[in-house]
């Protein structure tokens, strides 16, 4: 199975599981997003979306609903991700080198190492 196949399959067991729990969450998430609407991110952020990312967002755009339907955390659009990659983009810019490494040290993930500060 490639990658692209489980995260589909994972987010339609996801969501599936989550319909028969909670009724109705595919009400929650928005429909998906076009092709085209994927490219012209990618262009705009001069990169391009990795490939599980992109399946995703053309299974659903994100979510309707106002809290974070993915363990309480927001399942952005891809508008709104870039959106926001646009905000840290030029913090990160308007920091520099040093004031990157010194915003680094109160970053951490969750399971701790798997994003880089």
């Amino acid at each position: 199975m490639n990658n692209n196949a489980s995260i589909a399959a994972a987010w339609t067991s996801f969501v599936g599981a989550m319909n028969r729990k909670a009724g109705r969450f595919d009400c929650c998430l928005n429909g998906p997003a076009l092709p085209e609407e994927i490219a012209d991110i990618e262009r705009q952020m001069g990169m391009e979306l990795p490939s599980e990312l992109k399946q995703l967002y053309m299974l659903n755009n994100g979510q309707t609903h106002q809290y974070g339907v993915v363990y309480g955390l927001d399942f952005l659009s891809v508008e709104e991700m870039f959106r926001r990659w646009s905000e840290w983009k030029e913090l990160i810019e308007s920091e520099g080198d040093e004031g990157s490494r010194e915003l680094g040290e109160f970053c951490q993930s969750h399971p701790v190492g798997v994003i880089r500060p």
